[in-house]
C-alpha cells in the first residue's frame, strides 16, 4: 500500500536578501569608482564582496534559485529515508485528530524540543495554527494502518481509534515506539510550510517493535547489518 505523507522540510536554495545583495553588488560594480574621503569608511563594498565570493565558492548563484524543478527537488527529498508519525491534536470543535507526517525532528535536548512542518494547503492548516498541544506518535511496523488512516484525504477524527492522554489535550496512540506530549514554543514560517516548534512535556518509550520506515515514496523494512 502506497501512502501520501507530508513532504519533509524544504531547505532553502538561497535567500531572497542574499539574491538582493548580490544585485546590489553588481549594480555598485558597475559603476565608475568615485573619489572619496579617505576616513570615509567601505566595510559595505569589502562585506558584501566577501559574501559574493563565498558564494560563489559555494556554487550558489542567483540563476539557481529559480531553476530548481519541483519534481526533482521532491524526487529528490524521497531519497532520504525517515520514520513516520502521526501528529495529533484537537480540533476547533474540540475533537481529537491525527495527521500522518515524516517531517519531524528532534532540535534540543535543553530545553526539550521537537520539530514538525506543516504544508500550507493542508485541509488540516486551521486547526493545527489554532492549536496549542500536539502529540507526536512514532509508529512501527504494525501500524502501518494507521498512517494510510491519518494521510488519506478527508477526515483525520479518530472514530473508534483508542487513545490515551498524559500531560496535555494531545491524543496518545497506544502501541507507538514512543510519543511525545508537547505544547507549542513556537511557529516559523518557512517557504510554503510551517514549522513547528514544540516543548517536549512528558515522552515515553513504548515499544520495541521494529519502526515503520518511508523510503521513496513506499514503506521499506528494516534489515539486520550483515555479519562482518
Amino acid at each position: 500500500t502506497m501512502v501520501r505523507v507530508c513532504s519533509g522540510l524544504r531547505p532553502g536554495c538561497g535567500s531572497e536578501s542574499g539574491i538582493m545583495l548580490l544585485l546590489l553588488l553588481q549594480r555598485n560594480m558597475r559603476r565608475p569608482a568615485r573619489r572619496r574621503n579617505r576616513r570615509e569608511p567601505c566595510t559595505c563594498r569589502r562585506l558584501l564582496k566577501s559574501m559574493a565570493a563565498d558564494w560563489i565558492a559555494d556554487g550558489i548563484t542567483m540563476e539557481d534559485s529559480d531553476s530548481i524543478d519541483p519534481k526533482a527537488l521532491r524526487r529528490a527529498f524521497s531519497c532520504f529515508a525517515t520514520g513516520v508519525t502521526v501528529v495529533t491534536t484537537r480540533n476547533r470543535a474540540g475533537g481529537p485528530i491525527g495527521l500522518t507526517m515524516n517531517s519531524f525532528t528532534s532540535v534540543s535536548l535543553d530545553p526539550p524540543l521537537i520539530l514538525f512542518s506543516l504544508g500550507k494547503k493542508s485541509e488540516q492548516y486551521e486547526d493545527f495554527m489554532a492549536a496549542g498541544e500536539f502529540g507526536v506518535n512514532v509508529l512501527c511496523e504494525e501500524q502501518v494502518g494507521l498512517s494510510g488512516r491519518f494521510s488519506t484525504p478527508g477526515d483525520k477524527s479518530f472514530g473508534d481509534i483508542p487513545f490515551e492522554l498524559w500531560k496535555t489535550s494531545a491524543p496518545i496512540i497506544p502501541g507507538a515506539l514512543a510519543a511525545f506530549d508537547c505544547r507549542i514554543d513556537q511557529r516559523v514560517d518557512a517557504g510554503d510550510h510551517i514549522l513547528f516548534i514544540c516543548r517536549v512535556l512528558h515522552t515515553d518509550v513504548v515499544s520495541e517493535a521494529a519502526p515503520l520506515l518511508f523510503h521513496r515514496s513506499s514503506y521499506v523494512r528494516l534489515q539486520p547489518a550483515a555479519d562482518a
